[in-house]
């Protein structure tokens, strides 16, 4: 019996999947306080702790930005 071909699958297209599936709008990096859209995915190389994030807009300067909740965001120190 012959094991049948797989298709080749990666981890960026998994875990994008995933964040559509369940809502979210990208990545943010604990350690650096940077994040990143589903369009542009893990492109920083930042510390490795990314969490799932939604994107929020400053309400101070319009600076658009990921994080972890979609809390109110009134200064974003930019």
């Amino acid at each position: 019996m012959k094991n049948k071909i797989k298709p080749e699958i990666s981890v960026k297209t998994i875990l994008t999947k995933w964040l559509k599936e369940n809502g979210y709008d990208g990545l943010c990096d604990k350690c650096d306080d940077c994040g990143c859209g589903i369009d542009n995915i893990m492109l920083c190389g930042g510390c490795g702790i990314c969490v799932p994030a939604y994107k929020v807009r400053c309400k101070k300067c319009g600076q658009e930005l990921y994080k972890p909740t979609k809390a109110e965001i009134t200064d974003c120190e930019n």
